[in-house]
């Protein structure tokens, strides 16, 4: 069946691509601030008065060594104009996501040789549920400027390459520095313009120093981010935040992290914000299939190479090195789905390039991968929809956590806290003895069970749990509460040393009850 004419314009194209981008979407519009929200955006008085803005744009995240300002900067605009009605944050970055759509269509258009193409890479990535926690999670912001920035850049610089135009290739590098003050991920730009010569442009490494005036920018922009980060994290903040774990050990991770990712973009079934840590589930031999079909893949398109196919391998595999553990960084888990925002631009126009190539090859294919497109297509913009909806509230988020994984004791910890929150102790305990009981040594869920036992007057339980907290991991609040108990029966020297271990460990998060242990510990030092 022929395709209409009017959706072989462009124009039309990208406006039907917006709307259902949007439409699929639509329910974050109605969600609220949640998970990390809370004290990154709405308890954060960095987010309420534009006059903090030079702070801001100087200053870490609260989690060094992270250096994301522009993001940062577009809460204090947010506030502004919204107030903390969460309809204005969120609908601010849903219009990112509808505008990463349509850069995406239009770099599609240029590898893909095509509208149709182009636009099936569009949706695959505008529709895909893996992007709930991207484009529903306010203070996931970043991952949206990153790409914003990074496929703006693309799209200059292959203009300045083509038409020798240095205003382009001045625009590209200040949309790369804007790329980096927004997430770190977008300094793999820098690398996929390379692919772009070699893989799209057909030049190679000595046809390279003749496109040097269109890179020169972007090598400033790389120098003045880093100089901005100086300044703004300071070397002790570089050298302190790093991840612990020696290189070898991070690397040899990916033979897990890798096949777990993929995953998730093949298959975005059980999607949740705490992907456990490790294997997740996965034996050997899923693992070794996975390397296999992994290994084939490439070795497939390596052989018949197209530029769509190509250059979406490239930017998918370029944007998952951050992920791969070549760089330290302090985070809890390499496995979340708003890490694979960026490497999915990549992915979709992989998966359009094959099936582009294919209908080329078997023109007889062609009603058969249609009709396979539109059911995909379908069955993932149902699955966004759903998974948008889990993030309506934080009960909502983490009940639909346990549903996925009820084993994990992270999610059973995290709605424990929700419940206690709204004033639901029984079930908040019944969560952290859940799990407790997944890992005897969860010491959040340990100090949290001691802290109840306290409160209902049973001393020596919460003693038990506090210490049993503390053997597994030494969480300050579980200091600050041992040492109430220690005190309160009696063991004075005792408690001075767990208020002594409190204060020297405390976070942001328990620096109002700083002062109060200091006063004690002055105290009981007389």
């Amino acid at each position: 069946m022929p395709i209409p004419r009017v959706l072989s314009r462009p124009a039309a194209l990208a406006a039907a691509l917006a709307v259902v981008a949007f439409a699929v979407w639509t329910p974050v519009l109605g969600n609220g601030f949640v998970w990390d929200d809370g004290p990154i955006i709405v308890e954060n008085p960095d987010t309420r008065d534009l006059g903090s803005l030079p702070r801001v744009l100087l200053s870490p995240d609260q989690t060094p060594p992270y250096y994301r300002p522009l993001n940062r900067a577009s809460y204090l605009l947010d506030h502004r104009l919204f107030g903390l009605d969460p309809r204005g944050f969120h609908a601010v970055s849903l219009a990112l996501h509808v505008a990463n759509v349509l850069l995406l269509f239009a770099i599609g258009r240029r590898l893909l040789g095509a509208e149709v193409p182009a636009a099936l890479a569009a949706l695959l990535f505008a529709l895909h549920p893996v992007n709930a926690e991207a484009v529903s999670f306010v203070t996931a912001r970043n991952n949206l400027f990153a790409l914003l920035f990074s496929l703006a850049a693309l799209l200059l610089f292959a203009d300045a390459v083509r038409r020798r135009s240095t205003a382009r290739a001045w625009a590209s590098g200040g949309a790369l520095l804007l790329g980096l003050l927004s997430k770190e991920q977008a300094a793999m730009t820098l690398p996929a313009l390379l692919a772009w010569l070699w893989i799209v442009e057909r030049q190679g490494p000595r046809a390279w120093p003749r496109a040097w005036r269109a890179a020169m920018p972007h090598a400033l922009a790389a120098v003045v981010y880093l100089a901005l980060r100086a300044v703004s994290l300071g070397p002790a903040a570089e050298a302190g935040a790093a991840a612990p774990g020696p290189l070898a050990s991070r690397l040899g991770e990916n033979v897990v992290t890798i096949p777990r990712l993929l995953g998730l973009v093949v298959f975005p079934r059980e999607l949740t914000i705490f992907h456990r840590p490790g294997p997740g589930g996965l034996s050997t031999g899923v693992l070794v299939a996975a390397w296999i079909a992994i290994a084939a893949a490439v070795a497939l398109l390596a052989s018949r190479r197209t530029p769509g196919a190509s250059f979406g391998l490239a930017w998918f595999a370029l944007h998952l090195v951050p992920l791969a553990g070549v760089v330290a960084i302090p985070a809890t888990t390499r496995v979340a789905e708003r890490f694979l925002y960026l490497p999915l631009a990549g992915a979709a126009l992989l998966a359009a390039g094959v099936a582009g190539r294919a209908v080329r090859r078997w023109p007889r294919a062609r009603p058969a991968v249609v009709a396979l497109s539109a059911l995909l297509l379908v069955a993932l913009a149902a699955r966004s929809v759903e998974r948008a909806r889990d993030w309506k509230d934080d009960e909502t988020l983490a009940r639909s956590a346990v549903r996925t994984d009820p084993g994990s004791a992270e999610a059973r910890f995290n709605l424990g806290v929700v419940l206690k929150d709204q004033g639901d102790l029984a079930g908040a305990r019944e969560q952290w003895e859940a799990a407790a009981r997944v890992d005897p040594r969860h010491a959040r869920a340990l100090t949290q069970l001691g802290t109840l036992s306290a409160v209902k007057g049973d001393l020596p339980g919460a003693e038990r749990l506090l210490r049993e907290a503390l053997a597994a991991e030494p969480v300050p609040i579980a200091h600050l509460n041992l040492a109430r108990i220690l005190e309160r029966t009696g063991r004075p020297e005792e408690a001075l040393v767990h208020y002594r271990a409190f204060v020297r460990t405390a976070t942001d998060l328990e620096a109002s009850l700083v002062p109060a242990a200091e006063a004690r510990i002055r105290l009981l030092a007389q």
